[in-house]
């Protein structure tokens, strides 16, 4: 199923727009406002490929983090966002563990002139 399974997730973190059309070609969704009207061979001339650096340490301790470092992982292993590090890290007063993860989540999007070229601005 790999990046279909998350079609349902029509925005990012900081309420960017998704789209899942081109998605399963580009190997990432595209990130913006709107999908430009572009034919195939302009997507692959135009559109850019966006890497977004995240890191965060999860306490595998703590239920909500558990759940957040297993749905990273899952967006990893589905193809969506790339594995950079994941460093487990003890934490004896806990007699448990913390992740220090560093991923990227990887988009594609337009360069803002070919965007407006296409709208006719």
């Amino acid at each position: 199923m790999g990046l279909l399974k998350y079609r349902e997730e029509n925005q990012t973190e900081d309420g960017t727009p998704l789209h899942w059309g081109r998605a399963m070609v580009d190997g990432a969704p595209f990130r913006g406002k709107q999908v430009p009207m572009w034919r195939d061979e302009e997507f692959e001339t135009f559109g850019e490929r966006v890497k977004n650096a995240k890191t965060r340490v999860f306490q595998m301790w703590v239920e909500a983090d558990v759940t957040a470092y297993n749905a990273v992982m899952d967006r990893i292993a589905n193809g969506w966002w790339t594995l950079l590090r994941d460093i487990p890290m003890p934490v004896p007063t806990k007699e448990s563990f913390a992740i220090l993860c560093t991923w990227t989540e990887n988009y594609i999007e337009a360069p803002a002139d070919r965007v407006q070229s296409t709208l006719g601005g």
